[in-house]
């Protein structure tokens, strides 16, 4: 089972802050299929990227079978990126 919860990412560069991540809390079944839509630059492949582990976000939590996605070690986060 996959939780999201208060997810936050924010890229700050010399012209600004870009909200790309505002507060998403969902949460998904251990089985089935789900399709992500929405327009470009609406934040999907960050999404995806955070769930995947490949990028941090600046706040909130994913949880991974209740287990929090920032507490995974090294080796947990290669194993759940094979699995997944």
């Amino acid at each position: 089972m996959l939780e999201i919860k208060n997810l936050r990412k924010v890229y700050e560069d010399a012209s600004g802050k870009c909200v790309a991540l505002d507060d998403i809390s969902f949460s998904l079944p251990s089985k089935g299929m789900v399709f992500i839509v929405g327009k470009s630059g609406c934040g999907k492949t960050t999404l995806l990227n955070a769930i995947g582990g490949l990028d941090n976000f600046t706040s909130g939590e994913i949880f991974v079978n209740k287990k929090p996605l920032s507490k995974f070690s090294v080796n947990e986060l290669d194993n759940y990126r094979n699995a997944t």
